[in-house]
């Protein structure tokens, strides 16, 4: 056996489980987990009790890229399998095959006239090249079904000689005898019984299982194996030509039963075969993943997974074959047992595999995509377009069990929903810089209610005492450095020296009275009591969303992994911290004084946790949004104290930046607007703002007039990406903009040209098309003395004047055939777009004169 080493296959360890997590999972409860089959009654399976997982997942078959169909499986299983790891703390034993000896491998690699072992180590590393690119984690054993020949045909052979297996008497191929499976006592299939498409597509389907190069028709086999046969009788080799002298018709069908499958497939000639007790041959695509399965897990496992166009053929066929053998090695144990020499385990009562995961389809159009329907798209060209992060947040938005089509429209709500992430990071990031130091540097004494509601007993009892009794609670709210601001000023040793709950009933009592005297309350409590009754009703609600937002999270992942629900869930937390920044930020424009620390800090301390639930569990579904150290932590020691403080400075130094940009702004808005400095300033701002910060990786916002800017951290690449692409829309939006005015601009000039034809043509009358335009006329002006000279050779004698007058001459002086103007008055020849007017007019006339000719005219009286 050749297994490929741990060391060769497993990533980074801290790639597989997530340190210094702050939520845990309970330890009790079930996990309505897994698509339950036939195979057990138990749809809710204990599967949060097992310390150890074994899995098993049907792996890709090399012989081209992989595709997004592919994605949508793989990276579906590592949320799955990192939800089981980092939310369940379950160690999952993942093993996947490579299939590398196949029908369409062989097939790929005829057509490109290279080995079959060439073209799969090929495809296999770009496979697992993708899958890294898509943040799946490697499996953590991987065996190639080349590797591992002597076990497959020794577990064929078992089959064999426990009567669930014969072999077909024309040729070395072996098929599994489905009958007799079933006339044992089990069931087949299992996995599709009530298919929509009935017997038709059963029969289909285990044709395609069969593979391409087992229905090729007879004629063509027949040719191949008489000019094999030739070559092979010009050979000395007795022995070798024995193995060939075979009947013509060898590849006929000879299986017993429809339903019955191959197990070891005879090598036609140029194919890849290894010796085996039947002939020369390779294995078939169903056994490949049963005996592989036992070779790492022996007998029985936990979970096997794949697609679910593998339900039937493929997983039933292995269901049958496995199931048959732990039947055979029973039926040998029971042998041994009677001899009293036991030479293998025995089976145990449970079934071969405990829970099957089969993910949804990933569809083009209502179509599956698929390399042989060659309508998909590879990943490499798929994350050209979007990120790896795009598209897991595509899956996460669908069940792993549900079918959908890839549109783009799912794209642009990924990027909706990756964009709103990255704003609620920027957002919680500003709201910490500007309340982080209320928190660090002013005492705060908290109340029993407060502790009870926001501390984890084991953090407590680790800076109290023993209080875990005490408090009896199960929140986790405060990290370790939360817990020091908030008790190191008061050196808590009990809870009897906290505060007691009756003080804040003696606030809300102070609070009501000052709301019912209204207008008459003191000039303090007007600017004190508002924000003690905005902090107060904050703290409470973002409090119970938090706390809801667990709860409903928690249920969601033992509830067949509903990641739809939990984005969901995660988007209304989001939506609820937005509502706390704005509300403190009304409270804090609406009063004279800063905001009262003791009510302040609470606040800033649940928001923290907010932020760090809702990057923890992206994070455990593999997500990373790449977000910049946030202050999450009130205090700690040692480095993380270091770029902390390194941190406070740097926070330091851009507010002072923006601080003096605003002052600078101010000063500018008070130059009068003569001043020729006022502009020239003004751009200087906005060209900090809009290029100079963005390349270093900070945005910076004007809120409004007379409030601070604020700063946020970003990523330059992207930043430089959204330019570009805003650039683009505004170019866009131009084009669109002049196309737009073309259009309306040459409609207009179209109604009033065919306005004007059609004012021309009333005053043509009856009159017919030849005739129309040549009696138009033209009036033309003249000088005076002109007209008096013509007249003077009249007989005229009229006094000389400079006065222009008009004359009337004949517009046109050409004709064609048609009575069409070819030429004006002065002999030249018309522009191509008035003869092509002109002619437009003579078609309308000549049609409306035939038009009224065949209408009968009435008679008169």
């Amino acid at each position: 056996m050749s297994v490929m080493e741990d060391k060769e296959i497993a990533q980074d360890g801290n790639n597989a489980q997530l340190t210094n997590t702050l939520y845990k999972c309970p330890i009790s409860g079930s996990l309505n987990s897994f698509q339950s089959t036939k195979l057990s009654e138990d749809t809710l399976p204990l599967i949060i009790d097992r310390k150890v997982l074994r899995w098993y997942a049907c792996g890709p078959t090399v012989y081209g890229p992989a595709h997004l169909g592919h994605a949508r499986n793989y990276v579906t299983m590592d949320i799955i399998r990192r939800i089981l790891t980092n939310y369940f703390h379950i160690e999952v034993q993942l093993m996947q095959n490579v299939t590398d000896i196949d029908d369409k491998i062989i097939d790929k690699a005829n057509e490109l006239k290279i080995s079959t072992n060439v073209l799969s180590r090929a495809y296999e590393a770009d496979f697992f090249s993708d899958m890294d690119a898509l943040n799946v984690l490697r499996p953590t054993k991987i065996l190639r079904a080349t590797e591992v020949i002597p076990q497959i045909i020794q577990f064929i052979s078992k089959l064999y000689e426990g009567g669930f297996a014969y072999q077909l008497q024309s040729e070395y191929s072996v098929y599994f005898d489905t009958k007799e499976f079933k006339n044992r006592g089990f069931q087949y299939p299992i996995l599709i019984q009530g298919m929509k498409d009935g017997e038709k597509n059963k029969r289909q389907l285990l044709e395609e299982g069969e593979g391409t190069r087992s229905k090729q028709s007879n004629k063509q086999d027949d040719q191949i194996i008489e000019q094999f046969q030739g070559d092979q009788q010009q050979q000395s080799d007795k022995k070798e030509k024995k193995k060939w002298e075979k009947p013509i018709d060898a590849y006929k069908n000879e299986k017993r039963n429809e339903d019955d499958f191959a197990l070891w497939k005879q090598s036609k000639p140029g194919e890849p075969s290894w010796q085996s007790p039947w002939g020369l041959g390779r294995p078939g695509w169903h056994i490949e993943c049963s005996a592989m399965s036992h070779i790492v897990f022996g007998n029985h496992f936990d979970i096997h997974s794949g697609g679910q166009d593998l339900k039937f053929p493929h997983h039933d066929n292995e269901i049958a074959q496995s199931e048959a053998y732990r039947e055979c090695v029973r039926k040998e144990v029971e042998q041994e047992e009677k001899q009293g020499k036991i030479t293998q385990p025995i089976p145990d009562g449970k079934k071969w595999v405990d829970f099957w995961l089969h993910t949804g389809h990933l569809g083009i159009n209502g179509l599956k995509m698929s390399k042989s329907l060659k309508n998909f798209t590879s990943v490499k060209d798929a994350l050209k377009e979007m990120t790896s992060r795009q598209m897991r947040l595509i899956f996460l938005q669908h069940r792993y069990c549900d079918c959908f089509d890839f549109e783009l429209k799912s794209i642009q709500e990924a990027t909706q929903i990756e964009s709103t992430v990255m704003n609620f990071a920027q957002n919680v990031a500003v709201f910490l810089r500007q309340y982080n130091s209320i928190v660090t540097s002013i005492p705060y004494s908290p109340t029993i209610k407060q502790v009870k509601q926001f501390m984890p007993p084991e953090q407590l009892d680790s800076i109290v005492g023993k209080m875990t009794e005490q408090v009896g609670i199960e929140s986790k709210k405060y990290t370790e450095g939360d817990l020091r601001v908030i008790l190191s000023y008061h050196q808590v040793t009990s809870l009897d020296s906290l505060p007691q709950e009756k003080e804040n009933q003696q606030d809300r009592e102070i609070m009501m009275d000052s709301d019912k005297q209204g207008s008459q309350s003191s000039s303090s409590s007007q600017t004190y009591l508002p924000n003690q009754y905005c902090e107060n009703q904050c703290l409470d609600e973002i409090t119970t969303q938090l706390n809801d937002t667990q709860q409903l999270i928690d249920t969601a992942f033992r509830n067949q992994f509903d990641t739809v629900q939990v984005g969901r869930e995660l988007m209304r937390l989001i939506n609820a911290v937005n509502r706390v920044f704005k509300r403190v930020k009304d409270a804090e424009a609406q009063s004279i004084n800063p905001l009262n620390p003791s009510y302040i800090t609470p606040i800033v301390l649940i928001v923290k946790r907010c932020a760090q639930y809702l990057f923890d569990i992206f994070n455990i579904m593999g997500i990373d949004f790449g977000i910049p150290q946030l202050p999450l932590s009130c205090g700690s020691s040692g480095e993380s104290n270091q770029v902390n403080e390194q941190l406070e400075q740097m926070t330091g130094a851009f507010q002072d930046m923006c601080k003096f940009r605003d002052q600078i702004r101010q000063l500018t808005m008070s130059l009068p607007k003569d001043d020729p400095s006022k502009k020239r300033l003004f751009e200087l701002s906005d060209e900090i703002r809009q290029k100079t910060l963005p390349q270093r990786g900070i945005l910076l916002e004007d809120v409004g007039s007379g409030q601070p800017s604020v700063w946020k951290t970003c990523d330059p690449a992207q930043i430089r990406a959204d330019q570009e692409h805003a650039e683009q829309l505004a170019l866009e939006a131009k084009r669109k903009k002049e196309e737009k005015e073309r259009v309306q601009r040459e409609t207009k000039e179209r109604q009033e040209k065919a306005q004007k034809e059609k004012e021309e043509l009333l005053k043509y009358g009856d009159i017919k098309a030849q005739d129309m335009f040549r009696n138009e006329e033209e009036e033309i002006e003249v000088e005076a003395d002109q007209q008096e000279q013509e007249q003077e050779q009249k007989g005229f004698d009229d006094q000389k004047t400079k006065e222009k007058k008009l004359i009337r001459r004949p517009k046109y002086t050409q004709f064609d055939k048609n009575g069409v103007p070819t030429h004006d008055a002065n002999g030249n020849q018309l522009p191509t777009t008035e003869f092509e007017r002109l002619k437009s007019m003579w078609t309308k006339q000549n049609k409306k004169t035939k038009k009224d000719s065949k209408c009968p005219k009435k008679e008169e009286k």
